[in-house]
């Protein structure tokens, strides 16, 4: 008699911890892949509502997290990084944003962009495009021709060297 009552403690004790055991599961993560999902366009993990999720269920869905959490990290980087150069060619040329694509990545906060691949992608199309931009403004506003330019920069060195010798025989008066 003493075994059968142990086994149905034993029982209550395993449903009680699966209970438990789901209910924090979907407690503590579900917000976190909710917002992960969102920005990374992606769809949720999907785990019966119904039925309590095993272990293994559990590893799965928390693998699901941390793969989440570092493709948004990587494309996270990756816009910052584009985003940053962009502004920084933009400012330069002095080129303002005319697509709608262009003015969120300008204007807009980093955290409504949506990390898509496609879009991360769409970026660095952008960068390119404004790179090529500023090739030809260097060139249009550099006046000395290729083949003068260690001419000038011979002639521009014996100004300096005669600038130096006329300052320090000024001193020296």
């Amino acid at each position: 008699m003493g075994v059968c009552s142990d086994n149905k403690v034993q029982i209550s004790h395993d449903q009680g911890q699966t209970q438990t055991r789901a209910l924090l599961t979907k407690v503590q993560t579900e917000p976190k892949e909710r917002d992960l999902c969102n920005i990374l366009c992606t769809p949720l993990f999907q785990i019966d509502s119904n039925a309590v999720p095993s272990l293994e269920d559990l590893d799965h869905y928390k693998w699901h997290l941390a793969s989440l959490t570092a493709k948004k990290e990587k494309r996270h980087k990756e816009f910052l990084a584009a985003k940053q150069q962009i502004l920084l060619l933009m400012e330069e040329l002095g080129h303002d944003p005319e697509s709608s694509f262009e003015l969120d990545v300008v204007y807009e906060s980093e955290e409504p962009f949506c990390l898509l691949a496609d879009n991360i992608t769409a970026l660095q199309t952008l960068l390119q495009q404004v790179c090529g931009h500023m090739e030809p403004a260097l060139r249009s506003c550099c006046c000395i021709p290729e083949e003068d330019y260690m001419e000038t920069l011979l002639e521009l060195h014996d100004t300096e060297v005669q600038m130096k010798n006329y300052y320090e025989t000024q001193r020296s008066v």
